[in-house]
């Protein structure tokens, strides 16, 4: 692949992860005031965007393989850990859509 295309995958990885990581803090805060029982899944929320941010940096510093690799699979990670942790919750079921 050009250096050209390279440097198009790293901008659109970290322009996803500078509009995903922002949006879901802000979800996961707005839901920790409204919901009680909502921790396990604020901390299994706030674990994953941990690793995202690591994954932004990867993909910054040109390692953007690893770090769309690291993307995908805590994002998908993250949703069945939801919904394990809250099999009671129907609203869980959402972050698998």
């Amino acid at each position: 692949m050009s250096e050209s295309g390279r440097r198009r995958q790293i901008q659109l990885l970290s322009g996803l992860l500078v509009v995903l990581i922002p949006l879901v803090l802000l979800l996961i805060g707005v839901q920790l005031q409204l919901f009680q029982g909502f921790w396990p899944t604020f901390v299994a929320v706030a674990g994953a965007l941990v690793v995202l941010l690591f994954a932004y940096g990867l993909a910054r510093f040109g390692k953007f393989t690893f770090g769309a690799l690291l993307t995908v699979a805590t994002s998908a990670l993250t949703c069945f850990a939801v919904v394990v942790l809250n099999p009671t919750t129907r609203s869980s079921t959402a972050f698998l859509t």
